[in-house]
């Protein structure tokens, strides 16, 4: 039994060393190979999906064709002279403790099929990005296509085209014991205290606490607010919070302007009322604070970037593709959904591309293993009901959508702006002297746990959240039965 554990942990080392190694190009094709020659069936059934330009080594290129020439003459095995010197040659470049052909065969023995489509898809992949950059060379370096824009523009969106294309090999079942072993060896590590379980803190302990401490990774989330409610607010607040705590963040706004979105950043970081950043009564405390937000940010610009304007759905997918590979920025807001691009100039169908939209940001998160916030209108009938109700779930526009999509929901509410809009609710039973000043975030929806929800004190004049303090209600101490009575 134990030599059993020794030999599986030394398999499982030699997988991880064969994909952090930096010819792992090779290995992928050597294990793809390998993977074909003991199970024919492969070959034949994969044989239309993987081209012989896929490969880097000619050598490797050559190897496949023989062995899909050996199976289309009606053979069922690859004993030829042919394919034993080129696995030959294999076996002498490999290197690894054991070779090439008996690591791919102990693989094989435990789950054949998912090992195989995992080394098929890395392969496909590998092929991928080489093909695009490839192509990208070969277009920049093309004198007579440079003096014509339109078609060096064209010529680039074939070439995304070909990162959109699905990969033929990611859509397999992983089996029982693959996941369990991977999920297994994660919590192993938790427990002795060698890791934490992934997650994305909000800055805000209350917040954390509600989530359990904090978003997972690799979830979309959803903040939803009536007009004056503080959905933007809300959403810089966090983002300033989540830089602080050296987590890489981008902004993507669709409504505001650099200058208004970074001087509400400033109000919020540094305490200093928007009004007073606007005129020359500020005090020289105060410009002192706003002074030390940017001193904060001058030490890494990618901590906090913000991009501003409308933009289309897929110029978003871009842009946090980019933001992720070249920065490692790990959250990203979206402000706001709603304000999206429609595919076309019918207006009627911004609903459909609020949903495609959606389910990218979704897809995107749980690939790449980001937090992705996006800020979303709440539906207008909703502005009579919330003097007699807090918004929910089912009042997010296009909420169908959404709360499909979404790992989590929050909605917002401010029982100040309620009180704004209707001087009324402070005669009602739902109004609490308590509350005011102060956000309530409702968590709606929380795939991975209880809802709930928190409130926090809202500064609306800085535009700054902070960690609630208690204010008692004078009509308690009114009440209070135990109260000694002044004579």
């Amino acid at each position: 039994m134990e030599d059993m554990r020794e030999e599986k942990e030394e398999m499982t080392g030699s997988i991880y060393r064969m994909y952090n190694d930096p010819a792992r190009f090779a290995y992928e094709e050597k294990a793809l190979l390998y993977c074909m020659y003991i199970d024919p069936t492969l070959l034949k059934r994969h044989g239309n999906t993987i081209e012989p330009q896929m490969f880097t080594d000619p050598k490797h290129a050559a190897l496949y064709i023989i062995m899909q020439e050996i199976q289309d003459r009606g053979g069922k095995s690859f004993k030829s002279k042919e394919v034993a010197a080129r696995m030959a040659e294999m076996n002498a470049s490999f290197g690894s403790r054991a070779d090439l052909q008996t690591w791919v065969e102990k693989l094989l023995l435990t789950d054949k099929e998912p090992n195989f489509y995992k080394i098929a898809q890395k392969f496909y992949e590998s092929w991928r990005k080489r093909e695009m950059t490839s192509q990208l060379k070969a277009s920049d370096n093309d004198k007579e296509l440079s003096k014509d824009p339109d078609s060096l523009l064209e010529r680039y969106k074939e070439i995304l085209l070909l990162r959109e294309k699905p990969n033929p090999f990611a859509g397999a079942c992983r089996s029982a014991n693959d996941t369990l072993r991977s999920t297994f060896e994660m919590l192993e590590e938790i427990w002795e205290g060698r890791a934490e379980f992934p997650k994305v803190s909000t800055g805000f302990e209350d917040l954390d606490a509600l989530l359990g401490g904090g978003f997972d990774d690799g979830s979309f989330v959803v903040m939803g607010a009536a007009t004056g409610h503080g959905k933007t607010a809300a959403a810089l607040n966090l983002a300033g919070e989540m830089a602080k705590q050296g987590t890489k963040v981008c902004f993507i706004s669709m409504e505001e302007k650099y200058r208004d979105i970074t001087m509400r950043l400033i109000s919020s970081q540094s305490g200093v009322p928007m009004e007073h950043l606007k005129n020359d009564y500020i005090t020289l405390e105060e410009k002192q604070r706003a002074k030390d937000v940017m001193a904060h940010y001058q030490s890494d610009d990618t901590a906090l970037q913000f991009f501003c304007g409308p933009r289309t759905a897929d110029e978003v997918i871009d842009m946090i593709r980019l933001h992720h590979d070249r920065d490692g920025s790990k959250v990203f807001f979206v402000d706001y959904i709603q304000r999206i691009k429609p595919d076309n100039d019918n207006i009627a169908g911004i609903s459909m591309a609020v949903a495609r939209f959606a389910m990218a940001l979704g897809e995107l998160a749980r690939e790449l293993g980001l937090v992705i916030i996006a800020n979303s209108q709440l539906q207008r009938t909703l502005r009579r009901e919330l003097a007699k109700r807090k918004p929910g779930t089912f009042d997010l526009s296009e909420s169908n959508f959404l709360e499909c999509e979404a790992a989590y929901i929050y909605t917002l509410y401010r029982q100040d702006e309620t009180v704004r809009m209707f001087p009324e609710f402070e005669d009602t039973d739902l109004f609490d002297s308590r509350d005011r000043g102060t956000m309530e975030f409702i968590l709606c929806k929380h795939r991975n746990g209880p809802t709930g929800s928190v409130k926090m004190d809202f500064a609306a004049p800085a535009v700054r959240l902070s960690p609630r303090t208690y204010r008692p209600d004078p009509e308690d101490f009114e009440q209070d039965e135990n109260s000694i009575p002044f004579d």
